[in-house]
């Protein structure tokens, strides 16, 4: 409460009657009292008090502009309070007076008396309206330095900080107002959406965890999951699926969400139990559905996954993700009908290439005369580098379906080896084209590399490589494939290393990445280093065999 108000405590009333009733004008008032030019000493303070009276009673009855005219009198009577300069201040920002509430809350900062954090805030505000947002901001940093809990201020200098566009600052005062608010959510999705863009994943992170732990909303915990889920950060992953699905028994989505991470974390017959347990209580949820025959078929369990396909898409025949899954399941089991569901999938969503691929090896799995004329008029799918790109992705995925997988599978009899070779060199003449219109494009330059590795042409696909992670310094994935490589090969062993050690700065915890680096240590002849990363490579992916041929081979250099 200001000193003013306090003066009105210790005084009282006595000092009404000595002058006129209030009229409807100040200006009637004012005159008379400037003619007084003899006041005994004290007397200031007490005719201000009592015009202060006046003008609270005047705001009562909704006067405000007598009132306004009352505070100026009792300002001139008490010149040297900060409290009644700083309410004077406040009335003529509400009046609309902006340019004299910002001279006069400059004279109120000089006055004596120490400065508070609210008064900064006053002046600052009327630097807002007066649109100065460069002094206003001053204002509020004062302000918070004198009261750095100040919720008010905190969010006010944030909001400023958004108009400048200085998203670093912005965070910063964020991260400290949003925990003094508990964390409302949809502040914290602004600030997670500023970290996007500033690129500080690192930032978000920490932030959710404490967020989760203080406010106890799951919502911030379904954030950290996605965030996981999506880096391939599969431990953590599972690690927040099973809290979030532990601390809220009853919601079968998290439950769901669990599922999933158990998979992600090479866990299947976990997962599948989880996806099965679900099912007894809700047999007919698509939600699950969906994800437990996809799993059943990423399993090769076809004869199992097939009639939950089959279920699915008889009942949304036009949902053509179910329609694909049922004609990938169908052919892997050798069903004619599996053309007819791919051609389904390929006519509701044209613009997928897996699609036609897929399409296009049910023709030759069937021997079918279809298969070039079916590639030779796939769909447009944009204009210029878009239509030529397309193309690559469908005859590189044709490539790798044409992989033998194994010498007993009925695939290999159609000689698949050379069928994909030749599949992949068109998929690298379509990348080319589709490069040559657009020299800069991340997308297309790590599938020309990637199938330029693939072919076994490995200088073309390291200096493919090399123009990507130059150019896309956030590209982990990008990172980890050619500093893999050179480490493959035994060469510019330095490079290769710092490739690793930045996609794993990005992605801590990919099991990939982590298996790259530990068999960039094998290189290097550390291999007690190498052990650590393998091991925790193999943790993370335990049934991969890349991984555990490594962790081997570093295991016999004890």
């Amino acid at each position: 409460m200001r000193k003013v108000l306090l003066a009105c405590a210790a005084l009282g009333f006595s000092g009404c009657a000595r002058h006129p009733a209030p009229t409807t004008a100040v200006a009637a008032v004012a005159p008379a009292l400037r003619r007084s030019e003899a006041r005994p000493a004290g007397e200031g303070a007490s005719v201000a008090h009592d015009f202060f009276l006046r003008a609270r009673r005047m705001e009562m009855e909704g006067n405000d502009a007598v009132a306004l005219g009352y505070y100026r009198i009792a300002f001139e009577y008490d010149p040297q309070s900060r409290d009644l300069c700083f309410l004077l201040v406040d009335r003529l920002k509400d009046a609309g007076h902006v340019d004299s509430a910002v001279t006069l809350g400059r004279t109120c900062l000089g006055l004596q008396g120490s400065p508070a954090s609210a008064e900064y805030q006053s002046l600052g505000e009327a630097y807002l309206r007066r649109g100065d947002m460069r002094q206003a901001l001053e204002c509020y940093r004062q302000a918070l330095e004198l009261d750095e809990d100040d919720k008010d201020a905190l969010y006010t200098l944030a909001g400023l900080y958004e108009k400048l566009q200085d998203f670093p600052r912005y965070a910063e005062t964020m991260e400290k107002l949003l925990p003094r608010l508990e964390y409302p959510p949809r502040l914290v999705e602004k600030l997670l959406q500023v970290y996007r863009f500033l690129g500080r994943a690192d930032a978000m992170v920490p932030f959710l965890r404490e967020a989760w732990r203080k406010s106890g909303r799951a919502s911030f915990g379904e954030n950290l999951a996605a965030y996981y889920e999506a880096r391939v950060l599969n431990r953590s992953f599972l690690e927040v699926a099973e809290t979030l699905a532990r601390e809220n028994p009853d919601h079968a989505g998290y439950e769901l969400l669990r599922a999933r991470a158990l998979n992600s974390c090479q866990m299947p017959d976990s997962a599948l139990g989880a996806y099965q347990a679900l099912l007894k209580s809700n047999p007919d949820a698509q939600e699950v559905l969906f994800p437990y025959a996809a799993l059943l078929h990423d399993l090769g369990k076809y004869d199992q996954a097939y009639p939950v396909f089959e279920k699915l898409a008889a009942a949304f025949p036009r949902h053509p993700l179910y329609q694909y899954f049922l004609g990938s399941a169908g052919l892997e089991l050798r069903r004619p009908e599996s053309r007819a569901a791919l051609q389904r999938a390929a006519a509701l969503e044209p613009a997928v290439p897996d699609y036609w691929a897929r399409l296009v090896y049910a023709d030759l799995v069937f021997g079918s005369d279809s298969a070039e004329s079916r590639l030779q008029h796939l769909p447009d799918s944009g204009e210029g580098w878009q239509s030529a790109f397309f193309r690559g992705l469908v005859h590189a995925l044709l490539a790798k379906h044409l992989e033998p997988r194994s010498a007993s599978e009925p695939t290999a009899v159609l000689e698949d080896s050379v069928a994909s070779r030749r599949f992949r060199i068109r998929a690298v003449d379509f990348f080319r084209a589709a490069l040559a219109q657009s020299p800069q494009n991340r997308r297309i330059l790590f599938e020309l590399g990637s199938n330029l590795e693939r072919l076994g042409r490995r200088a073309d696909a390291v200096e493919t490589l090399r123009k990507l992670v130059k150019l896309d310094t956030a590209n982990a994935v990008a990172m980890n494939y050619l500093g893999y490589m050179l480490v493959e090969d035994n060469r510019d062993l330095d490079f290769a290393g710092k490739l690793i050690d930045r996609a794993l700065a990005l992605e801590p915890e990919n099991g990939a990445y982590l298996d790259s680096k530990g068999w960039w240590y094998y290189r290097k002849g550390n291999f007690s280093a190498a052990r650590a990363y393998l091991g925790k490579a193999a943790a993370r992916y335990p049934k991969d065999s890349t991984i555990l041929e490594h962790l081997k081979t570093v295991n016999r250099n004890r």
